[in-house]
């Protein structure tokens, strides 16, 4: 028995036929047996489906960096508009490089319970963490090489008969 992989229901036909689970079984299995628009599963096993589970593993791992990066600079700028004066306005109008550069090479001076100092020493770490992400989203072994492996790893489309290929105008269609 072959396995197929029914896309959802198209928008039209849910509209006019109603939204309830009922509706949408008949849909699917309407949909599997005409073949209109299906596609074949993909498994974590095989060539294919390990290739994809693979890509998906490490963009799932960069987007996260790229978030994670996102935020440490987000905070890193709203903790520069609480640090002392002198501290502020050099560094204020420096773009984003320049200013983790700037972060990276500040020093604390004095005790921690000063909250100069404790600012100093949270501008430098986020510096510090912004740089470690970034190096992390750049570095090869999280990169996928995208284009590459999905080249080859595609599945081939079903094959449909003749008369359900003008049925959908998707692009998934068969």
């Amino acid at each position: 028995m072959a396995v197929v992989e029914v896309d959802r229901p198209s928008r039209h036909l849910r509209a006019t036929r109603g939204k309830s689970d009922l509706i949408d079984a008949y849909a699917a299995a309407h949909t599997a047996l005409t073949r209109t628009r299906c596609g074949v599963p993909k498994t974590r096993d095989g060539v294919v489906g390990g290739v994809v589970e693979a890509i998906r593993a490490l963009r799932v791992t960069r987007r996260g960096a790229v978030k994670a990066r996102t935020q440490t600079i987000n905070q890193l700028k709203a903790l520069l508009l609480t640090a002392h004066t002198e501290l502020r306005e050099d560094l204020r109008y420096l773009p984003t490089p320049a200013l983790i550069t700037a972060c990276t090479a500040l020093q604390v001076t004095g005790p921690l319970h000063d909250p100069d100092q404790a600012t100093t020493l949270a501008l430098r770490r986020l510096a510090t963490r912004y740089r470690y992400l970034t190096t992390e989203i750049t570095a090869n072994e999280i990169m996928p090489p995208t284009p590459r492996c999905t080249s080859w790893s595609a599945p081939p489309r079903p094959r449909c008969s003749p008369s359900s290929a003008w049925v959908s105008r998707s692009p998934h269609t068969c």
